[in-house]
């Protein structure tokens, strides 16, 4: 059994710091009063409230262990710092956004400080704005071209204030605003040290021509911090399936192998020991710059410092402690690292490996004892016995890092990775093989032979890696789609790992054996659940400004249109939907296909559906997406056709010729019949069709249950007469909340209304089930009880 690790009294500073820091920046309220749009005094009930409750619960833990007084005084001092840092970042936000709200865009230059990433809106990226004295804070840029790290923009543009969850999120992170950016008058490279850095990280970039091989992409985003590739060959999604993203993304790992190669360069050399150890510095620090000094890696150079810092001074060298005198030098220094999710991962991991992993490795010793090789014999049985203890070592950090940061990369991704904990085991070791060679070529670039042998190395080891990679992220339930709150799964996670360090307990074989046996049960029951024994409906999933319906009965599982971005992936986690037999494109308008895209290797999609004509008109960006989806070309639907979803039968009934798919007119709608029993149930999907093609069809459709609105309930989406002609109970039109087109329209909802028909919108009631009774449907909403 481990010994129980002793927690440093820094901690509870870095913790003080941390929490007081991340409420602080999120706090609404606070912002306000920073950007003096609310008067000082608003803050003050609130944070008497807090401050009464905070002094309270640790007079309570005094009085209780009066031990803990110095815990106390510590923590309370880290509330204190944190919510001063905090305020300090608060204010010179409101300063940025006062000058940019009275100065043009034109008037300061713009920095990019990461990659640009391509989305349906064009060009993100985060970037710093300097104006004449000096560095003014950070926002996010939006362009219809990327721009490059290392150069300086001059751009003509304007500057918004972003709003709701995305704006606390962004504040959180140090990000004060969007520059949208019009036009582009000139770039130049940046100068000094920044733009040397810049120049050799580009070059190196260059020569590992990631985009080449999925092995030399895995490779540039390891050494250069540049992911571009990866996305653009689609490998993030098997990564993240894999639940391998701290292999790629530049942290600990990466520093620890940057140092051991140059250590292993000065181990016998002659030279001082303060003097290898400058250099072993100077080496990883240069290598935290050259890759863009994400804020995980810089954590890590920070813990290396404070690790040499203490074998120079001849003191014990503890991990925690060190992380912990590094975190609070970074929070305080700048908050708003609080918000970044890759210094929240490495500091999680590294806690919770440091303190909970040996005994997570103890409870897999007691469950399944370590094989004795008797039968082999004595030198074999040696490097057995180590081999079988390191891939022990291996699986049980594997195991606590997963569990330790699921609230953080679940809600943040949107999955959770089941083959992690394998996928690790298999990988670890030929990625740093994979990344030793990466980074040695890179220094062997201006020889070109010597540069070539080691890209070989890559490749010889980087190919069936990325290869592993993509099979595990193709295992059927490798990765399920879960939507989140992180906050109390947060506490959750915390409470029990704080429970497991004041306990502590010796564990017994058969007992464990039971629990993980009845726990593991429970997850199958409840995952055959969700993907066998669904009962059948129609539901009109909220996505926004866009359509998706999901029609699924047991196994079996249809969806209609996807929306226009990843909604559509927490949209299917809320319902529990691993596995799509198809997807129907009912036309090629972004907010019916763009969420394709973000099922990939998220959400297994068998056959992608369009309408008759389409494929041979030429679909642009969407054929692409649609064969990135399924890893085929979709297949055409005409008019009489039919799909068998369990007990539902989808029939073609528009478009009744060839279309090419860029209209509305074009879109495919749907006659959806169920007939088990006595549940009965008949509906129409019209996707973006409108009064005119609805006209034809309405009259031969007849009476009807449920009518999804054509057109998001535009006043084209349907007349009076093909409202009674068609009759439904129920009606419901997917829009977003605070659409600039005004849907639903007061008119569209006034026709099915007076039609007789009870009227929905995914806007207010979220996600609407439609499901088959007797004499009727049942409704009901994700955000109320039943309702019909």
């Amino acid at each position: 059994m481990p010994t129980k690790p002793m927690v440093p009294t820094v901690f509870y500073l870095a913790l003080g710091i941390f929490a007081a820091a991340a409420v602080w920046l999120r706090w609404e309220e606070a912002w306000k009063v920073a950007a003096g749009t609310s008067p000082p005094g608003a803050i003050v009930p609130p944070l008497l409230v807090a401050a009464v409750t905070v002094v309270g619960i640790l007079l309570l833990l005094v009085f209780v262990r009066p031990t803990f007084s110095r815990v106390v005084l510590v923590l309370v001092a880290g509330l204190a710092a944190g919510s001063v840092a905090a305020w300090l970042a608060l204010s010179q936000g409101a300063g940025v956004v006062r000058t940019l709200s009275h100065a043009p865009v034109s008037s300061v230059s713009v920095v990019p400080e990461s990659e640009a990433t391509h989305s349906r809106y064009g060009y993100r990226c985060r970037a710093s704005l300097i104006c004449e004295w000096g560095t003014t804070g950070q926002v996010w840029v939006s362009s219809d071209e990327p721009l490059e790290t290392g150069r300086r923009y001059a751009c003509v543009g304007r500057f918004e204030t972003d709003e709701g969850d995305w704006a606390v999120s962004s504040r959180a992170q140090g990000v004060w605003g969007t520059v949208r950016v019009r036009h582009v008058m000139g770039s130049e490279p940046l100068d000094g040290p920044a733009g040397a850095f810049a120049r050799l990280s580009q070059t190196a970039y260059d020569s590992l021509d990631p985009t080449s091989s999925d092995a030399r992409a895995i490779a540039a985003a390891c050494v250069c911090g540049r992911r571009s590739a990866l996305r653009d060959r689609g490998v993030d999604k098997s990564v993240a399936a894999c639940g391998v993203s701290h292999l790629v993304a530049v942290s600990g790992t990466h520093i620890a192998i940057v140092l051991s190669l140059v250590g292993g360069l000065l181990a016998r050399s002659r030279m001082a020991r303060p003097l290898r150890f400058g250099i072993l510095l100077m080496a990883g620090g240069a290598f935290v710059v050259f890759c863009g000094a994400p804020a995980s890696a810089v954590r890590a150079l920070v813990m290396t410092m404070c690790a040499i810092g203490s074998d120079l001074l001849g003191r014990r060298n503890q991990s925690l402690a060190g992380l912990s005198v590094a975190a609070s030098g970074m929070m305080l220094f700048d908050p708003c690292v609080t918000g970044q999710l890759g210094f929240c991962l490495s500091v999680v991991c590294v806690v919770a490996l440091t303190t909970l992993s040996p005994y997570v490795g103890y409870a897999i010793d007691v469950a399944v004892p370590r094989p004795a090789f008797v039968v082999v014999p004595r030198k074999p049985r040696r490097r057995l016995r180590k081999a079988s203890a390191e891939l022990r070592r291996l699986l049980s950090a594997s195991l606590t890092a997963q569990l330790a940061t699921a609230p953080l990369t679940a809600s943040t991704f949107g999955v959770l990775s089941l083959v992690g904990p394998l996928a690790n085991l298999v990988v670890s070791a030929p990625f740093v093989v994979a990344l030793q060679a990466a980074l040695v070529s890179c220094l062997l670039a201006p020889v070109p032979p010597l540069h070539a042998a080691a890209l070989v190395v890559v490749d010889v080891v980087g190919v069936p890696l990325a290869a592993a990679l993509r099979m595990f992220a193709s295992l059927p339930l490798a990765a399920i789609p879960v939507e989140l709150d992180p906050v109390p799964i947060a506490v959750v996670v915390a409470a029990a790992a704080v429970a497991l360090l004041v306990m502590w307990p010796r564990l017994a074989p058969v007992p464990l054996r039971c629990v993980l046996a009845l726990v593991a049960l429970v997850i199958a029951g409840v995952l055959a659940r969700w993907c066998a024994f669904e009962p059948p409906g129609v539901t009109v999933l909220d996505v926004g400004q866009g359509d998706a319906i999901l029609v699924r009965d047991g196994p079996d599982a249809v969806l209609v249109d996807t929306g226009p971005d990843d909604a559509v992936v927490r949209a299917l986690a809320r319902n529990h939907v691993y596995h799509l037999d198809a997807v129907v494109v009912t036309h090629l308008h972004d907010d019916h296909y763009g969420g394709l895209r973000e099922l990939a290797g998220v959400v297994a999609v068998d056959e992608v559906y369009v309408a008759r004509g389409v494929t041979s008109s030429g679909m642009g960006e969407a054929g692409e997406i649609m064969r990135e989806a399924c890893g085929h070309e979709p297949v055409e639907l005409g008019l009489g056709d039919s799909l068998r979803v369990g007990g539902f039968d989808l029939t073609v009934v528009w478009p009744q010729a060839s279309v090419d798919g860029h209209d509305n007119a074009d879109s495919i709608m749907m006659d959806v019949e169920y007939h088990e029993g006595r549940h009965d149930m008949r509906a129409l999907l019209t996707g973006d069709a409108e009064r005119d093609e609805c006209a034809h069809i309405a009259q031969a459709v007849g009476d009807i249950d449920f009518l999804k609105v054509g057109h998001h309930g535009s006043e084209v989406s349907i007349t009076p007469e093909e409202a009674r002609a068609l009759d439904a109970e129920v009606a419901v039109a997917s829009a977003g909340e605070g659409n600039k087109y005004g849907h639903p329209t007061d008119e569209c909802v006034s026709i099915l209304e007076r039609s007789g028909a009870l009227f929905f919108c995914t806007k207010d009631a979220g996600d609407v089930l439609v499901q088959p009774g007797e004499g009727g449907v049942v409704v009901s909403s994700s955000r109320g009880s039943p309702v019909l």
